[in-house]
């Protein structure tokens, strides 16, 4: 009886934490790749071997947790392109549907919705990662601009970083109608789908170079 007492509370605290995770997009599920801060040592050249799982007949075969392995390795390679200080982890999580990923900065913390590491396409798991990441290079921006100090701050290298700072201090979620229009408008959004579709065109190209010399043997 007293350990049926003391189980129901225990019980009702794991719920609770289980039911937060799926609310407020806590990562479910890690990768075993490491997050790097600052420079980090991965690059294209070096992670050959699990870029190649990239390739759409590869990619349905894996986990999640093996898909996560590879975005967490292209979130170091694109960290190190923008010259990220921070470190980028991520995530597969529950999010709220039509969100394929997010973005905490204050974790540094990049949320890929499950549904999608389940069923979606290498391109648009990709695409989602790439998209979180430049989020983070937005904030840095800003922070940059900051640090500048007034006289600075003004100077054309600064302008979307001062966009960007209106846009996260008021920043439109999302929704329906117009709600998503007012999301999807944002500067910070647009220029975070442009550098993902970069991205994804630009791993595309580096996986047929990758392919290219195995074909001919």
């Amino acid at each position: 009886m007293n350990a049926l007492f003391f189980l129901a509370p225990l019980a009702a605290v794991i719920l609770l934490m289980l039911i937060g995770r799926a609310m407020f997009g806590t990562a479910l599920v890690q990768p075993s790749v490491e997050a790097q801060a600052g420079i980090s040592e991965q690059t294209t050249q070096g992670s050959t071997d699990i870029l190649l799982r990239l390739q759409p007949e590869d990619w349905e075969k894996l986990e999640v947790k093996e898909k996560l392995d590879v975005l967490q390795t292209v979130a170091n390679i694109e960290a190190n392109r923008l010259g990220l200080p921070n470190e980028l982890n991520v995530g597969g999580s529950n999010l709220s549907d039509g969100t394929l990923g997010s973005y905490d900065d204050r974790m540094h913390a990049i949320h890929i919705n499950l549904e999608l590491l389940e069923t979606g396409s290498p391109d648009e798991a990709l695409r989602s990662c790439c998209h979180e990441v430049y989020h983070s290079y937005q904030y840095r921006l800003v922070e940059a601009r900051e640090a500048a100090g007034e006289e600075l701050a003004g100077l054309r290298l600064f302008r979307s970083a001062a966009e960007y700072a209106e846009e996260f201090a008021d920043y439109e979620s999302g929704g329906s109608g117009e709600e998503f229009y007012a999301y999807y408008a944002q500067h910070c959004e647009e220029d975070a789908r442009a550098y993902a579709e970069e991205a994804v065109q630009r791993y595309d190209q580096m996986l047929e170079e990758m392919l290219a010399p195995r074909q001919n043997e």
